[in-house]
């Protein structure tokens, strides 16, 4: 299989999933107070968190030329929520997905990182549309949505060429393939979930 058959093959069996999530996450109205934007981080650092730890336990990830300490997600979540909330308590209470995505070798992760990386691109949609709306630029709260700033682009394209490296046969592609599956099904349980959750409940004033 070519590049090309793999990021099609990611792009064609994922996009009813990642639709959905779409739908179910209806960003506008998360971005319609900093209540609802800092509900939205929570809930989002609640899911990545558990996944970080998944993928520092994958052996070899390194290998394909991520360049894993260049993209972080949780690091700039847990950045936002402390921009927000002063103190130990912008963590404190935050319910954990309890039911990540299953990454056990590094096909498995680049299927999820798929999901993770593919998410950066409508971020600058997402990140203009946080700014007007709340007022936040990158040092104040917004960070994460901000993602790579003008590197978005670069890092997508290197990202796939990876995706690339690792999918010389057919037993890797539709592993990567079906850990991308499994990630955005796991990504559309944990927001409904999410109504109840006991995660903290911000004060309007934060």
């Amino acid at each position: 299989m070519t590049c090309l058959g793999v990021l099609q093959r990611l792009k064609q069996e994922t996009r009813a999933r990642h639709r959905a999530v779409g739908r179910q996450l209806n960003l506008s109205r998360r971005l319609r107070t900093s209540h609802d934007y800092l509900s939205l981080l929570a809930r989002l650092y609640g899911f990545y968190m558990p996944i970080k730890l998944r993928l520092n336990d994958v052996q070899g990830l390194g290998d394909p030329g991520l360049e894993l300490d260049a993209r972080p997600k949780t690091p700039l979540v847990l950045s936002d929520l402390h921009a927000l909330v002063h103190g130990p308590r912008a963590i404190t209470g935050i319910a954990l997905c309890a039911d990540p995505p299953e990454i056990a070798e590094v096909s498995q992760a680049l299927g999820c990182l798929y999901v993770l990386e593919g998410a950066t691109l409508g971020g600058e949609v997402i990140d203009r549309e946080r700014e007007g709306r709340l007022g936040l630029d990158p040092d104040d709260g917004g960070r994460f949505f901000a993602s790579y700033g003008a590197d978005v682009a670069e890092k997508w394209k290197a990202f796939g060429e990876a995706v690339t490296t690792h999918s010389g046969d057919a037993h890797a592609q539709s592993a990567i393939v079906a850990s991308s599956c499994a990630t955005f099904d796991a990504f559309g349980r944990w927001f409904q979930q999410e109504t109840a959750s006991r995660e903290i409940r911000y004060p309007a004033h934060a």
